[in-house]
């Protein structure tokens, strides 16, 4: 948990790449949304 609370006060990643990574994780969720729900049916 102390590792991940020094990342934040030095982050390396910029706010484009944070962008990126952002729609890059909604994609994955609205994929997953997507399978559960086939497998529900």
């Amino acid at each position: 948990k102390k590792r991940l609370e020094n990342e934040k006060k030095h982050p390396k990643l910029s706010k484009k790449d944070l962008d990126i990574l952002e729609e890059k994780l909604e994609e994955l969720k609205e994929k997953i949304k997507a399978s559960n729900f086939k497998c529900i049916r």
